[in-house]
């Protein structure tokens, strides 16, 4: 049922389906029953930082279709990961890291959320800067 609700989603919202289009065939959307992630994380965009470009894949958790309204803004969010992927930014920040595989992972991930979040701003207006989310990504970059 709810991968039912991702595809219903992107048809209905023409946000969604506008960038949805123009990667679908590189992208996997998916759902899970369980609420969240061992991270409380409500979706999550898995991919690979060996610079192959494999394509990635979202999973959305229960908690992300708290509403119809989350569930839209979470999709644009996790739309932004796809789209820094697909475009290579992922990689050239994690190769651009003269540190050690974790520390260049961990950086990597943190200016991620932060395009993720000015992506999402940027389709959908809600604001991004006071978000605990983006807080933390800030402070992993100083």
């Amino acid at each position: 049922m709810l991968d039912a609700t991702l595809t219903d989603i992107v048809k209905k919202i023409p946000t969604l389906g506008r960038i949805f289009n123009k990667f679908a065939k590189s992208v996997g959307l998916y759902s899970h029953e369980t609420i969240f992630t061992l991270k409380d994380a409500d979706a999550i965009t898995y991919v690979t930082p060996d610079g192959k470009f494999d394509n990635p894949w979202i999973v959305f958790y229960r908690a992300a279709f708290s509403s119809y309204r989350y569930l839209a803004h979470t999709m644009l969010h996790k739309f932004g990961h796809v789209t820094s992927y697909l475009s290579h930014n992922f990689y050239n920040n994690f190769t651009n890291n003269n540190n050690d595989f974790t520390d260049k992972w961990n950086r990597a991930v943190a200016q991620d959320e932060l395009f993720a979040h000015r992506f999402a701003f940027k389709h959908d207006g809600i604001p991004y800067q006071d978000s605990y989310s983006w807080q933390t990504n800030i402070n992993k970059l100083k």
